[in-house]
């Protein structure tokens, strides 16, 4: 469900749309890192939301997760080698792309948070 939403959001946002600093129709390469954006970030609030106990540890690894592809994917958008050069970069100036990010992830998650709200309150485990 989650991968099909990941693809129809991201493909209906951006098939239309123009890169704003060339002019020309978004290229495969950011329509991809958008994707892959959303799908880090989907499936990090879901190990958060999937998680019984929090701790200061859990804290750090799930948020450092996040930070760390981020920094990442900066460095490796950042080499003049490769196809992706300066994309992420103009992403992230790129207001679609956080709007397409976000609609993403709160589309996907909600049916989590649904399931789990009703587990939690209409079918309670018995430990």
């Amino acid at each position: 469900f989650q991968a099909v939403l990941v693809y129809a959001f991201t493909v209906l946002i951006y098939v239309n749309a123009l890169n704003p600093y060339y002019g020309r129709p978004t290229d495969y390469v950011s329509i991809s890192l958008v994707a892959y954006t959303a799908c880090i970030l989907i499936q990090t609030l879901t190990m958060l939301s999937s998680s019984n106990h929090l701790t200061y540890l859990n804290h750090i690894i799930i948020w450092g997760t996040l930070i760390m592809y981020f920094i990442l994917i900066t460095l490796v958008t950042e080499m003049p080698s490769m196809a992706s050069y300066n994309v992420m970069r103009n992403h992230y100036t790129d207001p679609l792309f956080w709007f397409t990010v976000m609609i993403i992830t709160v589309t996907a998650m909600i049916p989590v948070y649904t399931l789990q709200y009703y587990l939690f309150n209409y079918n309670p485990s018995k430990s």
